[in-house]
């Protein structure tokens, strides 16, 4: 059996993955993302997984974690972002910075130039993740836990007027593409 190589995003139920999802115990499975060096070469017998979210609402869920949470102020995120900006000004901002801290990482960051086996989109984690545990059943836990740090803040479309909108989809278009093949459009 080849081995499993999980692309772990930050803001795309990273946490839920890493303390639910794997079978850490199991040397044949690997996560690979901001904790890690991400590996850029194709390797054979490596099947590779990620989870991906649409960037604009991962982009709200950054704001949020950055600028809302008391635990995201604390993360080194107060050197780049005023403790309680606007989404507005988080994204005014976030132009200069994205390329500076492993949350604000565009995900493709994340594919390490590889080609991913099996994109997920991040609303369809719990019923996709039992596919990748049934090939490999020792690598990873059946189920995935709920997405641990989800806010209750509503739709991600409410935060952006058209023109914002149409400013970060430009920034963030290589996101898009891989969150559009992950939904298969």
């Amino acid at each position: 059996m080849d081995t499993l190589r999980l692309h772990i995003v930050p803001k795309n139920a990273h946490n839920s993955i890493l303390k639910s999802g794997l079978n850490k115990g199991h040397p044949g499975c690997h996560g690979y993302g901001h904790e890690r060096k991400l590996v850029t070469v194709k390797e054979d017998g490596v099947f590779r997984v990620m989870v991906v979210r649409h960037p604009l609402d991962r982009l709200v869920s950054t704001w949020a974690f950055f600028c809302l949470t008391e635990w995201g102020n604390r993360r080194g995120a107060m050197d780049t972002f005023d403790l309680r900006c606007t989404f507005e000004e988080f994204c005014v901002r976030y132009q200069d910075i994205y390329m500076n801290n492993h949350h604000t990482l565009p995900q493709v960051h994340y594919t390490g130039g590889n080609e991913i086996d099996l994109l997920i989109p991040l609303e369809k984690l719990q019923q996709m993740w039992p596919l990748v545990h049934e090939r490999y059943p020792t690598y990873i836990n059946p189920q995935v836990g709920e997405h641990t740090h989800a806010s209750k803040r509503g739709s991600w479309e409410s935060y952006y007027t058209p023109e914002l909108k149409k400013t970060m989809l430009n920034l963030l278009q290589d996101d898009l593409a891989l969150y559009e093949e992950a939904c298969g459009n």
